[in-house]
């Protein structure tokens, strides 16, 4: 059982390394092989460094059912997360007709969306 359990612990940290080595590789791209800005990418991110930063950064997003903003953007309120068994039940086409394993929207700051893909990542898996 063990040995088992590490395995799987092996693939989940194979699987957020794959994910921080992809999102690395996209930003390398961009820059010339003589950029400076190249070893602060680098450094920026190794692992335990991006996944502080993405630690902190997870406070700035909320998963919502029904985002205010996608409304109408100078809308004033708060988003909201209900699910959808908890609405009431309606003669007509609502977020109350979703199946159970919907999947919310997220709101919130743009520098932190790629968190909320780490959240959802699988490597190409499901």
């Amino acid at each position: 059982m063990e040995q088992r359990l590490e395995g799987r612990v092996g693939d989940i940290r194979q699987l957020m390394q794959e994910f921080i080595d992809d999102r690395l590789a996209g930003k390398l791209e961009k820059l010339p092989d003589d950029d400076p800005k190249r070893d602060a990418l680098m450094e920026q991110f190794r692992s335990a460094n991006w996944l502080e930063d993405a630690a902190r950064r997870v406070g700035h997003l909320q998963v919502v059912t029904h985002a205010l903003k996608a409304t109408h953007p100078d809308a004033k309120g708060s988003s909201r997360y209900v699910e959808p068994s908890e609405l009431p039940s309606l003669p007509w086409v609502g977020s109350h007709l979703l199946p159970t394993d919907f999947s919310g929207d997220v709101v919130g700051s743009a520098a932190a969306l790629d968190v909320y893909k780490f959240r959802n990542y699988s490597g190409g898996v499901g």
